[in-house]
């Protein structure tokens, strides 16, 4: 959100994308919950796509973002091993798709006994501390 919240607001800067509401505090949130579905999820595409994009670079050539290596933790997967292009990518997609419905995908780390969230879950994955 550090780096990819201003790019994307800078890019819809320079597309001239309307802000979402003209409110403050709830009543912006009541404006977004009032409008068509499609609008907030159109305007918030360049901060997804980036946010993916970031995940999956990091995770496949570092198995780590730069966040995790501030944490000491990495992404790991069945073998101990970063997991690769093509499993980061679907975990950087799967991430996101699992923080739509309220950030329940996250929120299931809380009652998981592995402590893995929904898109660890699906790319069989696992966050580990870095030794």
């Amino acid at each position: 959100a550090l780096t990819a919240g201003p790019i994307a607001w800078l890019l819809g800067r320079a597309l001239g994308l309307s802000p979402l509401t003209d409110g403050k505090g709830i009543d912006a949130l009541l404006q977004i919950l009032a409008d068509d579905l499609w609008r907030p999820v159109g305007r918030a595409m360049p901060f997804l796509i980036m946010a993916v994009v970031y995940f999956a670079l990091f995770g496949a050539l570092r198995g780590q973002t730069l966040g995790q290596r501030a944490l000491g933790i990495r992404v790991v997967d069945m073998a101990g091993a970063m997991p690769g292009p093509p499993r980061s990518v679907l975990r950087a997609l799967a991430s996101v798709a699992s923080l739509i419905p309220l950030g329940l995908g996250a929120i299931w780390m809380a009652f998981d006994l592995e402590t893995r969230a929904v898109h660890d879950h699906l790319t069989r994955t696992w966050v580990v501390r870095q030794a």
